[in-house]
């Protein structure tokens, strides 16, 4: 999907650009263009990418945490859908947001026709688990059986 969807040129640059100051460099783009032509994806064109305009009842769901499609693109996107609502998790990464039942409560209440009642929702707060020393009150399961 991602070989055959692609970037215009300009965002290609400016990919390229950001990822020289970037300290992960292109670690978030996963060397796409390697993998793209080992599958040699034909790329769809600028046509595809073209913005979406339509008037069905959309929900739109993101994560304040998600590096592939944070909630800005989505607001982006919802310039073109005429009846859409956006649901933001704080929190959340790119699907993380799938353990959450409130997530999911408020997807059925959009199936439903009802009116969105919520439009943030927010996972608890980020524990780290320390590499060094003790944290009984945390588990992880690449920490073991440390405590």
């Amino acid at each position: 999907m991602d070989g055959a969807s692609g970037v215009t040129k300009e965002r290609a640059s400016r990919i390229a650009f950001e990822e020289r100051a970037s300290l992960l460099g292109s670690a978030v783009n996963l060397e796409y263009a390697k993998v793209d032509a080992l599958w040699n994806a034909p790329d769809l064109g600028d046509g595809f990418r073209a913005p979406v305009i339509s008037s069905a009842p959309t929900r739109f769901i993101s994560g304040t945490l998600d590096c592939n499609t944070p909630p800005f693109q989505a607001e982006e996107v919802r310039w073109g859908f005429s009846e859409s609502t956006h649901l933001i998790i704080d929190g959340a990464g790119h699907e993380t947001w799938m353990s959450l039942p409130e997530a999911w409560r408020l997807i059925r209440v959009f199936l439903s026709g009802e009116e969105l009642e919520k439009t943030r929702i927010a996972l608890p707060p980020l524990q780290f688990v320390p590499l060094e020393g003790s944290a009984s009150s945390m588990s992880h399961p690449a920490a073991g059986n440390r405590q």
